[in-house]
This record gives structure tokens, sequence and C-alpha cells, in this order.
């Protein structure tokens, strides 16, 4: 009896055994589906992936290259003294060009590079337009450099060398204009805000004194005018007076010397001649 217990309890040990090892195999195989899984997902993620790009990179292609998008239209604002052609080829573009495929950061950098344009905007307006709207540098005088002569902005910064093309007459600022700086500024805005009695293309140079007064050359006329450009506007205002009074008495053309200072405004005519 208790050896066919004992064939039976081994018996059932190996039938136990034998179930287990079956399993083992079973779960083994099942679980290579689970391990190939992360594979799969991968290889459709990269094939959806690519299937963009390509449809991207083929979308971009035909915008790049289709006429819709072709330059009918360049508008150019705000130049006065850079023409309009001059202001598309420092841009680097033209008619025809495709619209979409324009790099706007690089226009800008373009235009930046000419002296005369201080600031720009660029604005591309569908399908077929391109806005260019630029704020000039104003040039304010002539100035001279080892022979050469410049445009100066307001403050007596050098902006461009004068050429034929273009060509603006300007006062010539000649002395210390250098270290006038924002004395020069405040001279031009009181020509610009119509406080002196003439305009600033009226005036052929202007010297500026190391006592800080400025001595004016009329061009139309032979007359000099000393201002005091410490005390602006005070000096502006009592130059106009004087020179209306000196209109009033139709003796403004027999004066030679007009002196506006801090306090004090006196004449020098001409000599008469029999």
């Amino acid at each position: 009896m208790s050896v066919a217990v004992s064939r039976y309890k081994r018996g059932g040990a190996r039938s136990v055994l034998n179930t287990r090892t079956r399993g083992r195999k079973r779960s083994a195989w099942l679980g290579i589906p689970g391990l190939l899984l992360p594979g799969l997902k991968l290889m459709l993620a990269l094939i959806i992936v690519v299937g963009f790009s390509i449809l991207i990179l083929f979308g971009y292609r035909e915008i790049t290259t289709s006429s819709y998008f072709m330059l009918k239209n360049i508008e150019v604002s705000g130049n006065n003294h850079l023409q309009y052609s001059q202001v598309l080829d420092a841009a680097g573009v033209q008619l025809k060009d495709n619209l979409m495929n324009l790099n706007i950061s690089g226009i800008k950098s373009e235009l930046k590079k000419n002296p005369w344009i201080g600031s720009v905007v660029v604005t591309r307006e569908f399908p077929d337009k391109l806005s260019l709207q630029i704020a000039e540098r104003q040039a304010c005088f002539w100035v001279k450099k080892e022979n050469r002569l410049y445009y100066a902005d307001k403050t007596g910064k050098i902006i461009d060398s004068v050429i034929a093309r273009g060509f603006i007459s300007l006062p010539l600022a000649v002395g210390e204009f250098e270290s006038a700086g924002l004395k020069m500024t405040e001279l031009v805005s009181c020509f610009q805000d119509g406080r002196m009695p003439f305009s600033l293309q009226q005036v052929a140079w202007i010297d500026f004194l190391n006592a800080g007064n400025a001595v004016l050359a009329m061009r139309d006329r032979d007359l000099r005018i000393e201002l005091d450009i410490e005390s602006l506007p005070g000096s502006a205002q009592r130059l106009g007076r004087a020179w209306n009074d000196l209109l009033a008495r139709n003796e403004l053309n027999a004066a030679r010397y007009l002196c506006a200072t801090e306090g004090l405004v006196w004449v020098k005519f001409k000599k008469r001649t029999e």
C-alpha cells in the first residue's frame, strides 16, 4: 500500500511539473507580441512623421513656386531722399518674386545697411503685395571731413557723402559743431517749428563758436546773424522781433550784422555810399 502511494505521489509530481513547463512555454510565446508592440508603435510613428514631412515639403515647394503668390505690387512709403528703385535695390526684392519665399528679417537687415534708412517695417499683404515702410534719417547740414562733403543729421552725425544724385542744398556746419550736439538739435527744432524768421534752406553756413554762440550767413543776402544757442529759444524769439521790426521799417537790406544774445539785440548797418 505504501508503495502504491509513493508511485502515485511521484507520478503526480511529474504531472504538475509537465503542466508548469508547458505553461511557461505558452507564456513565453504569448509574451513575444508584447515585446514587439513597442517597436511596431515606434515604426508606425516614424512612418507618420516621415509622411507628414514629405507632405509639408511638397506643400512648401508648391506654395513657394506658385504664381498665385507672385509679387505684383511692391509699395514703398516714407522715402524722401531715396528713390523707389533705390529702396528696392537695397531690399533685394523685385516684382515677380514669390511672396511666400521672401525672408522678411533678411529684407529688414539689408535695408538697414543703407545709411539713409533709420528704421523699417516690412509687411506681407496676401496674395501678391509687399509693403516697405521706411523712416529716413533727415539731413540738416553739410559737414566737411578730409576734404569731402557729407550730409549730417541734426546732431552733426554723418549720414552719407554728398553726390550729384539726389543733391540737397543745406547749410555747411563749421567750427565746434561736433561738441554742439544737443544745441544743434534745438536750433533745427527752432527752424522746423517756425520760431525763426527764415528757413534753414536760406542759410549758407553756420559757424558754431566756442563761446556757445552760432554765426549764420544768409544765402540770399549779405547778412550775418549771431545767436546765443545756450539760451534758445529766447534768443530766437528776440531775433524774430528784431527781424520783423527791420522789415517794417524797410531797413533789413541795409543790415550787415544782427546779433541776438541773452537779453541783448543789436544791429550793425552797412556803410552808406553816396
